[in-house]
């Protein structure tokens, strides 16, 4: 598991459900009730990966299902098809079905309320729903943070939906509805989000995720172009073709949408209320951030895609299918379907230290390793066989400055492990010590990189 899975990993085994109505250790972000789902599911089938793994994994199948379901109340089911085959078979979408973190949650989330949207018409809105949205909005935050944004535009949708003649009771009740679901966001922000927003940490974190509102100038209308390409990139990839087509099907599903009324609202406003939360710095739009509303994307893709269907001539026709064979073909990663995917891994570094390393040699981890290392050692199931000591836990934030001393000192040989280091850094410290400390490469993983150095100690450069 990468860091952020075994931070999450470790504030399971290390608090109770109470307290996970508080801000989570290890600059971790995780609504509650997710973590009281995971905890249930550990309490049952142990503390290893594939216990922490299998609500995600199951969050996101049943997105996929949920979306089919809206395909079919929306009469775009002959469509589903693409963006389920996206969504279902791409690098992008397999790591949030299979990492420990909340955003396939968040998808499948979303989409619920959706669909409860849309089975809940307006002309048929009575106590009973009102009720329903009351209980499922107080709860849903609690669940899924970006809830709060579709949650908004079901507000919308059903107040525009009831027209502005007359105050009627539905008014009343989904009113009522709303203010308890403001209340509930609220004591939500005052519990949790209130003591992590603003700090060091997330501001240094998302500074390139937030946009300029209004753009005044060149370099903030590139910074909006990056961000929207982000997120389009997020659902057809980078390529130009896919891109623009996107672009287009959107446009025309929008367009549509304008001609629809309310609907508008319902499918619009979660994204257009991120855009204006980022303009904010109130809301970042990293892509596993957005990550909850593009099935709302893709809907109002299908629709534009329908309207170009059957407005269109032969040609555009034609033009359609031949992007959406090159969009998949440029996609698809049906290599995962019999190679494991992985982001990084450092168990097998892990396990190679247990076996192999003395007593008297200690080991140096990088400070991006620690959780791994804490999480493997402490509680795994199997932790038995990762564990190992002595360790010297850096920081090397100065990068050779923190480090470099225990390679002038040593008394006995020692090993080095890191993980989650950006490219560059990596590149430059693998260079020092091949080069200058005649290091020894024991073993590479994805993200993950073990060295042992002799006892000499090598001359300073």
């Amino acid at each position: 598991m990468f860091i952020d899975e075994c931070n999450i990993a470790r504030n399971l085994a290390e608090r109770g459900p109470i307290d996970f109505f508080k801000p989570l250790d290890y600059e971790q972000y995780a609504p509650p009730l997710f973590l009281c789902l995971q905890d249930f599911i550990v309490y049952l089938l142990g503390m290893n990966e594939y216990a922490l793994r299998l609500w995600p994994l199951i969050a996101s199948i049943l997105g996929l299902l949920v979306f089919y379901r809206i395909t079919l109340e929306l009469k775009l089911s002959h469509w589903a098809w693409f963006p389920l085959t996206l969504m279902g078979f791409t690098e992008f979408f397999f790591l949030y079905a299979s990492e420990l973190k909340q955003y396939t949650t968040d998808l499948l989330i979303s989409q619920l309320l959706l669909l409860l949207a849309l089975k809940i018409k307006p002309k048929e809105f009575d106590s009973k729903h009102g009720l329903v949205w009351l209980f499922i909005g107080v709860i849903a935050p609690w669940i899924s943070m970006p809830s709060v944004f579709v949650l908004a535009g079901v507000g919308f949708y059903y107040l525009a939906s009831f027209g502005t003649k007359r105050i009627l009771k539905s008014h009343l009740q989904i009113s009522g509805a709303i203010l308890c679901w403001l209340l509930s966001f609220l004591a939500y922000y005052l519990l949790i989000l209130n003591k992590d927003i603003g700090t060091d940490y997330l501001a240094n974190t998302h500074q390139g995720y937030f946009l300029d509102l209004p753009p005044t100038n060149l370099w903030e209308l590139k910074q909006w172009a990056k961000r929207l390409q982000g997120i389009l990139g997020s659902l057809v990839g980078f390529k130009a073709i896919p891109i623009v087509g996107l672009a287009l099907f959107m446009a025309t599903g929008l367009w549509k949408l304008l001609w629809s009324g309310s609907r508008f609202l319902l499918l619009a406003s979660p994204v257009i209320l991120c855009l204006l939360a980022a303009g904010l710095k109130q809301y970042s739009l990293m892509p596993r951030l957005t990550f909850f509303f593009l099935p709302f994307l893709w809907i109002i893709a299908l629709l534009g895609c329908q309207m170009l269907w059957e407005r269109g001539k032969k040609w555009s026709t034609y033009l359609l299918i031949v992007w959406m064979l090159i969009t998949a073909a440029l996609n698809l990663d049906l290599q995962y379907l019999t190679t494991p995917l992985k982001r990084e891994e450092a168990r097998a570094a892990l396990k190679y230290l247990h076996d192999h390393k003395t007593e008297r040699e200690k080991v140096i981890l990088h400070h991006g390793a620690v959780p791994v290392y804490s999480f493997y050692n402490h509680y795994h199931d199997d932790s038995t066989q990762y564990k190992f000591a002595p360790v010297i836990k850096a920081n090397w934030e100065d990068q050779r400055a923190n480090f470099e001393p225990y390679l002038a000192e040593r008394e006995e040989p020692f090993w080095i492990l890191y993980t989650n280091m950006p490219r560059r850094d990596k590149h430059r410290i693998d260079q020092l010590l091949m080069q200058t400390h005649k290091a020894e490469l024991v073993l590479s993983d994805r993200g993950c990189s073990l060295w042992k150095l002799p006892f000499s100690p090598s001359q300073e450069p």
